[in-house]
């Protein structure tokens, strides 16, 4: 059936749902494929992502759905703008989007390399700010990782856009409301957590009972890779990934970045790692105010 696997029957020029015209096919994923795609009513540019359907994969529309739900919550420059989730011909289901250009930032690294510190800090303190939108609505992301965080040009300057909602959770008991203090937030359980590569220890062992600081965790493996090139840990199954995230003591990104770091910033990425999320930042604004500081301390502001 058409809109079962969006990779096919769906050649450039077909229109979605009576208005999108299909372009070329951007990438995909485990939930979708995205598209280019033209809006026939104003005839601006936009993505769209077609879900991938199947019998192992029945929590998908739910998943579009959420996302549009908690991505539409929240407007901030560093977080993708979700126009729409709708359905198609033949029960298709999509969401549109707005258009980026650029690269993620597992491709900017492929490209170039370990970035030095500055830059490093430069990116993070961004996807901090688009956290701190999240969580400030009581949303955690689940799935921060480099291939979930866009590069940019805006206003000539790089901008980093946190993508892909669809692991999103709102924290539940008191959804809409900020709870006032880290150990109200919980979520209820879920068998998709995340990445593997960048999720936190409490993400396998207690995944019923997690909280924004287990997106600091997978921001901190992000940063690590942003420095070094590579992540703190490897695994050839998921099983051994699992191990290392819950029970190994991560280097010090120091040990294996080419360019020297700063020690205040390698004590920044080692709280970010800490095992125990009570060690951790006790919340993204936290972490924020702690990376600005170092910025400042290092001569890295404009």
């Amino acid at each position: 059936m058409r809109g079962q696997n969006p990779t096919e029957g769906w050649p450039p020029g077909s229109v979605l749902a009576g208005k999108y015209e299909i372009g070329q096919i951007l990438g995909v994923g485990g939930m979708g494929a995205v598209f280019q795609a033209r809006d026939l009513q104003n005839n601006e540019q936009l993505a769209v992502k077609l879900a991938i359907i199947n019998n192992q994969r029945e929590d998908v529309v739910t998943r579009f759905q959420r996302e549009s739900k908690l991505s539409q919550l929240i407007n901030h420059p560093n977080i993708i703008q979700i126009f729409e989730s709708g359905h198609g011909e033949n029960g298709t289901h999509f969401l549109t989007m707005e258009m980026l250009d650029g690269c993620d930032l597992k491709e900017k690294l492929e490209e170039t390399g370990p970035l030095s510190p500055e830059l490093a800090v430069e990116y993070t303190i961004q996807i901090l700010e688009a956290l701190v939108a999240c969580h400030s609505k009581c949303v955690i992301h689940r799935d921060v990782k480099p291939e979930n965080i866009r590069l940019i040009e805006r206003d000539n300057k790089d901008c980093l856009v946190l993508m892909d909602f669809g692991l999103a959770r709102f924290l539940s008991a008191e959804d809409h409301h900020t709870p006032s203090s880290p150990m109200q937030y919980h979520t209820q359980a879920d068998k998709s957590t995340g990445s593997p590569m960048y999720m936190s220890p409490e993400s396998f062992t207690k995944p019923d009972d997690l909280d924004p600081r287990c997106d600091l965790y997978s921001l901190g493996i992000t940063l690590f890779e942003l420095l070094t090139g590579q992540p703190p840990f490897l695994g050839r199954t998921l099983i051994q990934l699992m191990g290392k995230h819950v029970y190994t003591v991560p280097p010090k990104a120091s040990e294996m970045a080419p360019n020297e770091i700063p020690s205040n910033l390698d004590i920044f990425v080692s709280r970010l790692l800490e095992k125990d999320r009570d060690k951790r930042f006790a919340s993204s604004e936290q972490a924020l105010d702690f990376l600005r500081k170092i910025q400042e301390i290092e001569g890295w502001l404009e």
